[in-house]
């Protein structure tokens, strides 16, 4: 929106004048955005000078009022009765009867003439043919000066950008001529240069299209009209609407192509994250992105040993000692309402910057930071419970014990007091829900505050939360997360320096149980948990002599894991010349946890005269990160130039201790090392450096052609001197063609927007693991708990690894095309993207002789794998009036694994494992033929026609004497979310839909029916009994009856559709607030997890673990309020 509002001046004097106009503008533009509203004037007078009115303006306001003289006759004569009349009410008052305009910025009034009253002599004077144009560009709800917003000249190669005052200056324009005014986040501006006008006051909305938002990028902002690459957003609102204590559970459905899967239902447990499928051969390598938090990468190394692709997730903060929990995610500590936004960067483009860290792609997660204007007071208050969605329905014990029965007859067994202890010993009427005795309600509970105001030279925020969870695992202890977090941004008067800092702490304390969910398959009459005493239940079981069988010791063997962490982001700039910008980021952050299980005396069989033991293990992570940067951006030709040329230094340290304590006579004494007779202690560090240079050219031409070069090198620890430095870098192009005049004239009406876009680049690959060109050496071998013995007094060392010091990087190389469009004003947004991912030189093992002493080296295989797919997503709002919006969304992807080409395959040592032509993921298994009508047994296909249907994991799968020819992969065929958000007036409803297509494994086909373990009621019912039976079960048998677990049996459909969340909010009306002393309320419900529909026969297609803790379904109410 353009507000004209001075006028070109004649004469020295007036040129003088109007340089002064724009130092006050701008000077103005920076001042303290003061509510105008709370401002009051008493004055009263007749016949008083208007100058009089001004002077009392400044002494009652401290607003400065300025104008021309030549122009304005301050002396006339005005009458004014002001009572503590607001002073935008005072300023209409005095003016109303002059043909003067006025228009407040900051803290300054800009008062001038209005057009159609200037005498006729001073418009011819100001009619000039060409002149000069000076502006200033401010965003219209802050105030703050937009900085590098482009000032482009309609028709012609005239342009330029606004500089850190938000100002700028256009040569010799003609009268009447058309600019264009654009920046990222903010609604375009369209201005006609009126006559006479040489100097511009331009306000700039933010932007409420999807296309113009902003957008985070690598070191930057764009927006989805103007990006190269793919990137998707996940804004607070999403994140906030849903009852997670862990924000990467948020993502859950949102973004096309990441797969975000939970390990287990303990809030803490670690998350598995994967964008476009799995690029490295080595089982023990991961696919986890690279996190990077307000421009500082969150790394944690593997020090623990336990990483394997195959168990979904890196034990992250938990990097030493025994955890149940499988470890915790480094976000855990993060509250999730302190992100302002979640960008996830997929393509080369998008990644390419970030260099071989970004190999598994980037997500970016930004946090809140102050904002101007008043202080803000937000508390926001959580209460919720927590369920299990789904259970078993058992066999019951009459049912049960019919089916143990029938086991023990058909293999001609007589049942015994060892054998069958529920046939003849365990009352026979006694029937327990094991799934009522493991599995409870949970609760949630948060309290969640923030402080934040501030002016547009000084922001800052405050914030504080404390988040409670009880798991629905009855005798677990708590997940607590405690998390305080202050920013502060600030700049100088003349907007040339600019500081941010955030600073955080966190703590965490997890007391957790290991919840061995096959309990529930327990024999329905077997003994009770506890005894009469409130002690452990062992006698029973060893009455029947099967103590060592008890299955209820993990419930007093506790875990409980505490982190202490502290982060820190800081980033500076300097204005060096107009455009040219110095930029640093840095961060540190620092974390220190202890993690301790412990295994009292109580909770073992006292039979055994037993002691207690325990495991201690502690972790320490840091991350220090240094990024200097020069920025340049300018208008050449017609449009804009920016080039970033940087550097990074990065030193990672991670460090795990484990000791191993037993031999403690009192469980008192458990909870020291020092107090066990014998204890052990191992030890695992790492520390990783990486340094990289950095360069990126992007060209935007009118905002329809648009180039963007990225190149990157890095050096890398984990390499040896002279391979340590990769070249890296992409190349992409976006084509807005809707803009294309001569495309407009065949487009429909209803089309609003299309874009073409393709990138190409190579991303390196990292080694697995730290310093193996080194030899290194220690005092237990490999493959050992215990040191070597020592010899006349000296610990003898010996080397735990092959040496190689020629691998080097791995490439990855990423093609993708999207094409976007949107059609009816906005209201339907359609987003298709396709690509490839091909990742060569693999860093894996390499044979070698065994009499060398090891197996393999570390080194460069040329196998090649592939990721492929397509990715889709559409927006639609079917209804836009003015109380009531009603938006809905739908996202797909589809990946696909392949392994291309193994060079010498068969001298790897994957060679049993992977197949040239199928996927890494690919399991090779027995064909199941179904339950052999003769015998009740499982049959197989024999495929090598050797009479014998068997597998032999020694050899390729298929060849020789394995017949396992059926590949099964059980990576999702294609995932994605349907959305819904309905705002009617202050009511809200969001609900958000996840589904995946895929193949899972049956928890219950491949166990023995007839051992003395439970079955759902369908065991009974559609089971071989005698000759002839086509059934879906074997014969109950004691024993296996056929190599089941080997096979495809247990493969079935695991594909589901869960509601994942819905949100249902009401925000209370302002007059209502206001009255209540506040500046807004909202009453909100938040469900998680709702329901789920699949035909999977376990508890949680997603979870698919048959001993893991099922996800829980969550039902909270919240309040918050702003003071």
């Amino acid at each position: 929106m353009l507000k004209s509002r001075l006028y070109k001046r004649l004469g020295r004097r007036d040129r003088v004048f109007g340089r002064l106009m724009i130092c006050f503008l701008i000077t103005a533009a920076l001042g303290l955005p003061v509510d105008v509203l709370s401002q009051t004037i008493t004055f009263s007078g007749k016949q008083v000078p208007l100058q009089q009115a001004f002077t009392e303006i400044k002494k009652q306001a401290n607003y400065a009022v300025i104008f021309n003289p030549e122009l304005i006759n301050v002396n006339v004569a005005i009458s004014v009765n002001a009572k503590k009349q607001p002073l935008e009410v005072f300023m209409k008052s005095i003016l109303a009867k002059q043909p003067l305009s006025y228009t407040i910025v900051g803290t300054t009034i800009v008062v001038f003439p209005r057009v159609d009253n200037m005498p006729d002599s001073v418009k011819f004077t100001l009619e000039p043919v060409v002149h000069d144009i000076s502006g200033l560009v401010y965003d219209e709800k802050t105030g703050a000066p937009v900085i590098g917003a482009s000032v482009i000249v309609n028709g012609s190669a005239k342009g330029t950008q606004t500089d850190e005052k938000g100002s700028f200056v256009l040569r010799k324009l003609k009268d009447n001529e058309q600019l264009t005014i654009t920046s990222i986040g903010f609604e375009k501006v369209n201005v006609t240069v009126p006559i006479g006008q040489s100097l511009l006051y331009v306000t700039m909305k933010t932007a409420t299209s999807v296309l113009d938002q902003a957008v985070v990028q690598a070191y930057g902002i764009t927006s989805k009209r103007l990006a190269t690459g793919n990137i998707s957003r996940v804004t607070a609102e999403e994140i906030e609407r849903q009852p997670v204590m862990n924000p990467l559970l948020a993502l859950q459905g949102r973004v096309p192509g990441l797969l975000v899967t939970q390990t287990s239902g303990y809030a803490a447990s670690p998350v598995k994250v994967e964008i476009r499928g799995r690029n490295s051969l080595n089982p023990d390598m991961l696919s986890d992105p690279l996190y990077v938090i307000d421009g500082v990468p969150l790394t944690v190394l593997d020090v623990s040993g336990s990483v394997r692709y195959e168990g979904g997730a890196s034990p992250g903060y938990i990097q030493g000692g025994l955890s149940v929990t499988g470890g915790q995610s480094p976000l855990f500590s993060m509250n999730p309402r302190d992100i302002a936004s979640i960008e996830v960067l997929k393509d080369a483009d998008a990644t390419a910057i970030y260099g071989s860290r970004a190999a598994n792609g980037v997500i970016l997660i930004t946090t809140k930071k102050g904002k101007p204007g008043k202080t803000t007071f937000n508390m926001e208050v959580n209460q919720g419970i927590i369920d299990v969605p789904k259970r078993y329905q058992m066999l019951n014990t009459p049912q049960y014990l019919q089916m143990r029965r029938e086991a023990f007859r058909n293999d001609g067994i007589i049942p015994t007091l060892t054998t069958a202890p529920d046939l003849v010993l365990w009352d026979s009427t006694r029937y327990t829900d094991w799934q009522k005795v493991l599995l409870g309600t949970g609760k949630q509970s948060a309290v969640v505050t923030s402080l934040t105001g501030g002016d547009n030279l000084a922001m800052y925020r405050i914030s504080a939360n404390y988040a409670r969870q009880e798991d629905v695992v009855k005798n677990s202890g708590l997940n607590q997360q405690a998390s305080i977090t202050s920013s502060v941004d600030v700049r100088s008067v003349n907007q040339k320096f600019s500081l941010g800092l955030t600073l955080g702490y966190s703590y965490t304390n997890v007391d957790a149980v290991f919840a061995n969910a096959s309990v529930i398959t327990l024999a329905p009459n077997a003994p009770p948990v506890y005894d009469s005493k409130g002690e452990l239940n062992y006698a029973e079981w060893n009455a029947a002599g099967i103590g060592g069988q008890f299955p209820f010791a993990d419930l007093l063997r506790t875990n409980n894991a505490q982190t202490n962490q502290f982060s820190s982001s800081m980033r500076m700039g300097y204005e060096l010349a107009r455009g040219l910008k110095f930029v640093t980021t840095g961060g540190y952050s620092y974390m220190m946890g202890t993690n301790n299980y412990l295994m009292p005396i109580a909770s073992q069989n006292p039979i055994g005269n037993p002691t207690g033991s325990a495991v201690f293990g502690t972790s320490k992570n840091s991350n220090l990160t240094v990024e200097p940067q020069l920025t340049y951006s300018r208008f050449i030709g017609r449009g804009d130039l920016s080039v970033l040329v940087g550097g990074t230094y990065q030193s990672t340290m991670t460090n795990g201790t484990t000791t191993f304590a037993a031999g403690y006579g009192d469980d008192d004494l458990i909870h020291t090392v020092g107090s066990a007779p014998f204890s052990q202690t191992s030890e695992g560090y790492s520390k990783y450096k990486y340094i990289g240079f950095l360069a990126r050219i992007n060209y935007d031409w009118e905002h329809k052609y648009i180039l963007n070069m990225t190149a990157r090198r890095d050096g890398s620890s984990r390499f040896a001197p002279g391979r340590q430095f990769g070249n890296f870098g992409s190349a992409a192009v976006a084509w807005n063609f809707s803009e294309e005049k001569w495309i407009k004239r065949f487009l429909p009406s209803w089309v609003t927007f299309m874009k073409l876009r393709v990138s190409y680049g190579i991303v390196g690959g990292n080694a697995p693991s730290d310093y193996q060109y080194l030899s290194q050496w220690a005092a237990i071998a490999p493959g050992d708990i215990a040191p070597l013995p020592g010899y006349n007094g000296v610990q003898p060392f010996v080397p735990i690894h092959a040496v190689n010091q020629d691998y080097h990087w791995e490439t990855n190389k990423k093609f993708e095309a999207g094409f976007s469009a949107s059609f009816l004003e906005e209201r339907i947004s359609v987003e298709v993207s396709t690509y490839r991912n091909r990742s060569g030189d693999q860093i894996t093992g390499l044979p070698t002789p065994a009499y060398t002493g090891f197996k393999s080296v570390t080194g460069n295989w040329p196998a090649l794998i592939q990721n492929s797919g397509w990715e889709g997503m559409i927006s639609a709002t079917l209804i836009r009036k003015k109380d009531i919006i009603w938006n809905v969304n739908f996202n797909i992807a589809t990946n696909r694994n392949l392994l291309v080409s193994y060079p010498g395959i068969e001298l790897s040592p994957y060679f049993t494992r992977y197949k040239v032509g199928q996927s890494l993921n690919a399991e090779y298994l027995l064909h199941y033929q179904g339950i052999d009508p003769q015998t009740g047994g499982y049959s197989f296909v024999d495929y090598n026609k050797d009479g014998l249907a068997k597998y032999n994991y020694n050899i390729p799968a298929g060849t020789g004497d394995d017949d396992r020819y059926i590949a099964i992969n059980r990576t999702p065929k294609y995932f994605g979310g349907i959305g819904s958000t309905v705002n009617y007036k202050g009511l809200s409803v969001n609900l958000l839909f996840d589904f995946k297509k895929q193949l899972g494994q049956d928890p219950f086909i491949t166990n023995v029916k007839g051992q003395m373990n439970n079955f759902p009621v369908e065991a009974l019912h559609d089971h071989w009994q005698k000759p002839g039976d086509n059934a879906r079960y074997a014969r109950y048998s004691t024993y296996f009856v056929g190599d089941i677990n080997a096979s495809d049996a247990g493969i079935t459909d695991a594909s589901y559709l869960r509601l994942r969340s819905v949100a249902i909010g009401y925000s209370f009306s302002d007059k209502l607030s206001k009255k209540a002393g506040l500046k807004g309320c909202t009453l909100s419900f938040r469900l998680q997890n709702i329901f789920t529909i699949s035909n999977y026969p376990g508890l949680d297609p997603e979870i698919q673990n048959y001993s893991a803790v099922p996800a829980g379904r969550t039902f909270s109410g919240a309040l918050s309020f702003t003071l």
